[in-house]
Order: structure tokens, then sequence, then C-alpha cells
């Protein structure tokens, strides 16, 4: 803390001759009188030293300044401490000086007159020296604020603070863990427990703090203004004390499934149909059909497990599957799809699932159905049991995963595009577009069958354009699905 003393010219306590004088030197130099008034001082109380000589080629002044303790003159100019400044040649003197102590405690002060002889040298054995105790001021900060008490996690707190006679000052961050703070604008992490700046800061100012907590519990945090006593050391005992809450982290969010679509809500018995799924915050996903004995639901040509996680490794966050349901009952079957999101532990979350539910149809009305949709060309084979009646599908085309893997595609079925496509659009007509494109690899390198429009699939709908001369590079419809351009691709795809 600072006090500040003001010296004020005052004749006070000679050192006379007798048993306490001063033995001169043949040249009779030395120190008659040196006083300090008053000789206990607090902030803002004048302090005079005064001195007289005898017969003197000049003098000089040092004052010992213990750490927390500096010295200016009345106008504010530093006045140096422990260094020997001089008085001049007069014999008779006197200045006044202000004494800052921002020490905490108070310190005992002690000035020294030297007398020089006619070489300009300081006589130490001629010396006088005066004593005076001074407080350490009892408050450096005149003021200290706080933006708020309480922030989220990610949130900013400014602290400001007013000082009076201290060198500058300094914030430390307290609390008991699971926070890391941030000056706001640096990414250079500060610990609880650390001052927030390397170097002081100023005597008045503001420092702005972001607060990241790393636990899903509240923390409360001790912001501490520090008044500087000498750089990088602090005065703990008169700091200022600011607590501020700081809320727990944003829980996770659940992996949950967003999107799931199908290229059909019914589907003929035999029939190729594509399911496009997606997830968020999720790690993988996977799904579940829940069907009845009378339906199978096949990936390819492997029959796959109803009421049960299908797919095993998982599948991916976001993609499109292509598969087929056969019914061998006499009658349209439901069929229910579930979307089951899981974490990266492999934990499903099966309140965050996405169910579809679709109609396979019996197989007398699915025959004329596979041909009204798909044309007499479809890409299933089947034989047909004679004991059963029922037929079992023996070349499907293979899911997308499986195609990314092998570079193979599925054969695009004759279901026309009907609506304008462009990047960010979604859903089992981009499904049906992707998998048009992916049929030449000159277009559609990439081959990604996932239901979303994204760059890839716009460079390719642009190459297409341009190898038919609809569209060029930088022309008005350009990547995009447009009137022209659907009808050229309904126009290839069909049978």
């Amino acid at each position: 803390m600072v006090v500040s003393s003001i010296i004020s010219v005052v004749l006070g306590v000679v050192v006379g001759f007798g048993s306490n004088s001063i033995v001169a030197h043949a040249d009779n130099v030395g120190v008659a009188s040196f006083t300090a008034n008053p000789t206990s001082v607090v902030n803002e109380v004048p302090v005079t030293f005064s001195w007289m000589m005898r017969s003197s080629y000049g003098a000089d002044i040092a004052i010992i300044c213990p750490v927390g303790v500096t010295i200016k003159t009345i106008a504010g100019a530093v006045f140096p401490c422990n260094t020997p400044q001089s008085l001049g040649v007069a014999t008779i003197g006197s200045m006044s000086l202000i004494i800052n102590n921002v020490s905490g405690i108070t310190q005992q002060i002690t000035a020294t007159v030297y007398p020089e002889d006619s070489t300009g040298a300081d006589i130490a054995a001629d010396a006088a020296e005066v004593t005076l105790s001074s407080a350490s001021v009892a408050q450096p900060f005149v003021s200290v604020t706080q933006s708020a008490t309480e922030i989220a996690s990610g949130g900013q707190e400014t602290l400001a603070w007013s000082g009076i006679d201290i060198g500058g000052a300094n914030v430390r961050l307290d609390c008991s863990g699971g926070v890391q703070f941030y000056i706001s604008g640096s990414t250079v992490p500060i610990s609880c427990g650390s001052v927030v700046s390397s170097t002081d800061l100023a005597v008045s100012g503001s420092v702005s703090i972001v607060a990241q907590s790393l636990q899903y519990a509240t923390t409360t945090v001790t912001a501490s203004i520090l008044p500087s006593i000498v750089p990088g050391v602090y005065d703990t005992t008169h700091q200022k004390v600011l607590p501020f809450v700081v809320d727990p982290k944003a829980a996770p969010t659940s992996p949950a499934g967003t999107l799931l679509t199908s290229s059909a809500t019914t589907t003929p018995s035999g029939a190729l149909f594509y399911l496009t799924w997606t997830t968020m915050t999720a790690a993988s996903a996977n799904l579940e059909f829940i069907c009845n004995p009378a339906l199978t639901v096949f990936s390819g040509s492997v029959p796959l497990p109803c009421n049960t996680p299908t797919f095993t490794p998982t599948l991916a966050t976001a993609g499109t599957v292509s598969l087929m349901a056969q019914n061998t009952s006499a009658t349209t079957q439901g069929l229910s799809i579930l979307l089951q999101p899981l974490d990266a532990n492999g934990t499903y979350y099966g309140a965050n699932t996405q169910t579809l539910l679709m109609s396979v149809l019996a197989p007398s009305a699915s025959t004329s159905s596979i041909q009204a949709l798909t044309g007499s060309n479809t890409s299933t084979a089947s034989t047909t049991n004679s004991s059963t009646g029922t037929s079992t599908p023996q070349s499907i085309a293979p899911n997308a995963a499986l195609a990314s893997s092998t570079n193979q595609v599925p054969v695009a079925p004759h279901t026309p595009l009907t609506q304008p496509l462009s990047r960010g659009s979604h859903g089992a007509q981009v499904t049906i577009l992707q998998t048009f494109l992916a049929q030449d690899a000159s277009i559609y390198p990439e081959r990604l069958i996932t239901g979303y429009f994204g760059a890839a699939t716009a460079t390719a709908v642009g190459r297409l354009q341009q190898r038919y001369s609809i569209a060029s590079p930088g022309g008005a419809g350009y990547g995009l699905v447009g009137p022209k351009t659907r009808v050229k691709i309904n126009a290839l795809v069909a049978p």
C-alpha cells in the first residue's frame, strides 16, 4: 500500500556539541544539525528535512527506502532512493518530499546527510542521520467493480479498478479448479491461482476475462485486485476481492437421429428401395427393422435380421442404403424401420430414434407394381420354389457402404425426378439423382450416395450439363437440377 508524506521545512533537534557533537576535521567540516519533521508520517502529511552545516564545501543526502517505499518531490518528480543526492554548498537548507509506502506495513525510513571535503568527497565519519516511521497507505484502491456476479461458461467478466499512490496493479484468479481463463481476445490460457498479466497493469484500469468451465458443475472464482509494491510483487494485505460464479459447461447433446426417409413408402415385394438417414452429434448409426414372420429385408442377396440392430459394424452418421423387402403373405404388411444413433462408446440412444413406416405389398399385387415403377428390366432376379410358391432374390444391388468400397453402384431405378434440386437439398429425390450420376465415373467419380446434395453432387451435375450442352460453368443453372436438366436425366434413365 502507498503512504504519501509531504516534507515541510522546519528546523528540529540540533545535533550539538559535547558528548553528542560531531568531531570536526581540521578544516572544521561537519554537520551542525539535521532533522525531519514530523518523524512519523501518514498519507498526505508533509515531511521536511532541514540541515545546518559547519564550514562546508557542500553536502549530499541519501534516503534508504525499504521495498514498497518510493519518494517524490512536491512537484511530483521522482526522488531517487538509496543513492546520494547533492544538497549544494549552502550551509543551511531544507527540502520537502513526499514518501509513498505501498508495502502494506509501516516502514522505517533512514535519511543521512554527508558533508563534503574540499575535494567533493563525502565524509562518512561526520555524517548525521534521522529515522522516521512511514505508515502504509490505508487503501490503495478508490473503487473496484465487476460486470457480473455470475457468467455462463465461455462468458466474459470485466474487472475494473481505480488506484492511488501505487505503481501498478494485477489480478489473480483463484478457484478450486475446473475453469480455464483467457484474457478477452487472447488464446493464451490462464490457470487458477495465476495472475492474469506477466507485467503490472495500470494503476487504474480494467481487464476482461473469458472463463471456460471444464466441468458439469458450478465453480466459484475469486478475483483479487492486487496493488503492486514493486513490479511483480504485490500487497495481499490490501487486495480487493471480487467473487463470481462460472456456470457449468453445457452437457453434451445426446446423439439423435434427425432424418430417415425412403424412396418409397409403399413398395412391391421384391422391389428395390433406398433409405437415407442423417444424425446429430452421433458417432455412428444403425437400422432396426420391426417386421413379422411374413417379411424379410435383404441387403443385396443377404437377408437381414428383424427386431434387433441390423448392421455390424454400425453405419456412418449419414448415408444411403439400398434394400429390398420380401412379403410372403397374401396381404400387404407393415414394416417399421428405426434409425438408432450411437455415441462414441457404442451406446444406443433409443429415446432419440427416428421411425419410418412402410407398406410392403403382397406378391399378387407386386408384379404389376414393379413393372409400373421400374419397367420390365429390374435389378432383381429371382427363382421360384415350387413347393412353397415363394420367390428368393438372387441378385440385389449392394448397399451404399459396399458400393463405396467395391466401386459397385446400385442400378438407378426408373423413378423420375419431379422437383428442382440444388445444394442443400436432401431426401429420396437426391438419392435417385446420385444413384444415376454414380453409374458414370467420369461424371461422378466420388460415387457417394448420401441423399444430400453437396459440392460433389453439384460438380457432377455440372459435368453432365456440359456433356449435353445444357449449361456452362458460370452460366445460369450450372450445377443445379432445373427443368432442362431434369428432363434430360429422366430421358436417360427411361426404360
